[in-house]
C-alpha cells in the first residue's frame, strides 16, 4: 500500500504530462494545416472568419475526441484509485483503532502489573517485618534463658552455702567447746561455690564412648552424623579427653557440650536408639559425671552384672547409682 501510495503521484503526472504533449501536438498540427494561430480557434466567429476547411476541421475535430477520450481513461484511472484509496483509509482506520484499543490494553496491563508489584512490595515488607518480630522474639526467649540458667547458678550456690552453714550450726550444737577445725574457712565456701558452677556446666555435657580415633579426625562431624541418626540437631562442640597413649588401642571417649542440659536429657532419652543401629551399635552416651560419681556408678554396674546371674529372671536396672529389681521400685 505504501508503494502504491508512493508510485500514484508520478503515474499521475506521467498520463497528465502525456495528455498534454497529445494536445501540443494536435494544436500545432492544426496552426500549420490552417495557417492560424490557436486564438483564432476559441471562437465560431473565428472559424467563419478564417475560412477553416472541412477536412482540416474535421481532422482537428478527431483530434479533440481523442484527447478527451485520454482524458477519461485519466479520470477513470483516477476514480478507480480514489475508491482504492478510500477502502485503503477505511482500513487504517480499522487498524487505528485497533491500535489504540490494543495500547488502551495495554495501559491497563501495566496498570495491572504496578499494582500487583506494590502488592508484592507490601507483602516483601510485611514478610520482613513477620522475621524481624520473630527474631526479637527468639532474642527475648534466649534472655530468658539466659536469666533462667543465671538463677539457676544463684539457686545452686545457695544451695550449697546454705548446706555449709547447716554443718556448720550442727558443728556448734553438739560440740561443747567449738574448734576451729568445725568453722569453714574462706576456702571452702569458694569449693562449694564452684562445686555448684561446676555441677551447672556438667549437667551440659555428654560423654561418648565408642567412637574409633583416628588421626586428624574431625570429631564435630562424627558427633553431628549421631545426632542425625538421633533425630536431634543441637548446637554442639567436641573434645576428646584423656591422655593419648601411643601404644593403646583403647578408644578415648568425647566430652560433648550443648547449649542447654534440657538438650542433653533430650539426647540421652534417645541414645537407646544407637544398641539398633548397624554404625552405631558400639556406641553408648552417658552423662558427664565427677570422679565421685563415676566410681559409684562403676560398683552399681557391678553389681547389676550380679543380680542379672544370680536373678535373670527379675528386671533389674540402675537407678540414683543403685541397682533397684522392678519388684522392690
Amino acid at each position: 500500500m505504501a508503494n502504491r501510495e508512493n508510485d500514484f503521484p508520478s503515474q499521475i503526472f506521467n498520463e497528465c504530462e502525456s495528455v498534454e504533449r497529445g494536445w501540443v501536438k494536435y494544436r500545432n498540427v492544426m496552426e500549420r494545416e490552417s495557417r492560424c494561430s490557436y486564438e483564432d480557434f476559441t471562437t465560431p466567429e473565428a472559424f467563419n472568419k478564417n475560412h477553416i476547411l472541412k477536412p482540416i476541421l474535421a481532422k482537428f475535430v478527431h483530434n479533440c475526441y481523442k484527447a478527451v477520450d485520454c482524458h477519461r481513461d485519466l479520470v477513470t484511472k483516477l476514480k478507480s484509485t480514489i475508491d482504492s484509496l478510500i477502502v485503503e483509509n477505511s482500513q487504517l482506520k480499522d487498524e487505528k483503532s485497533q491500535l489504540v484499543k490494543e495500547n488502551s490494553e495495554m495501559k491497563e496491563i501495566r496498570l495491572q502489573l504496578l499494582e500487583e508489584v506494590s502488592c508484592s512490595k507490601s507483602a516483601e515488607i510485611q514478610s520482613q517485618k513477620s522475621i524481624i518480630s520473630l527474631q526479637n522474639e527468639l532474642l527475648d526467649s534466649k534472655r530468658d534463658r539466659l536469666e533462667s540458667v543465671q538463677c539457676t547458678v544463684s539457686d545452686a550456690v545457695k544451695t550449697s552455702v546454705q548446706s555449709e552453714i547447716k554443718l556448720f550450726s550442727q558443728a556448734l550444737t553438739t560440740s561443747a567447746v567449738p574448734s576451729s577445725k568445725c568453722i569453714p574457712d574462706v576456702t571452702t565456701l569458694k569449693s562449694a561455690v564452684k562445686d555448684a558452677v561446676q555441677a551447672e556446666d556438667r549437667g551440659k555435657n555428654l560423654i561418648v564412648f565408642g567412637i574409633k580415633e583416628e588421626p586428624e579426625e574431625n570429631t564435630g562431624q562424627k558427633i553431628s552424623e549421631i545426632m542425625e541418626y538421633l533425630g536431634e540437631k543441637p548446637r554442639h562442640e567436641s573434645v576428646r579427653i584423656g591422655v593419648q597413649k601411643s601404644e593403646s588401642d583403647k578408644q578415648r571417649p568425647v566430652k560433648v557440650s550443648l547449649a542447654s542440659s534440657a538438650h542433653v536429657i533430650q539426647v540421652l532419652r534417645a541414645a537407646k536408639k544407637l544398641k539398633d543401629s548397624d554404625k552405631f551399635s558400639s556406641v553408648f552416651i552417658c552423662p558427664d559425671r565427677t570422679t565421685e560419681e563415676r566410681k559409684l556408678r562403676k560398683l552399681a554396674v557391678v553389681d547389676l552384672k550380679k543380680r542379672l546371674t544370680d536373678e535373670p529372671n527379675k528386671r533389674h536396672f540402675i537407678k540414683g547409682f543403685k541397682v533397684v529389681t522392678a519388684s522392690e521400685e
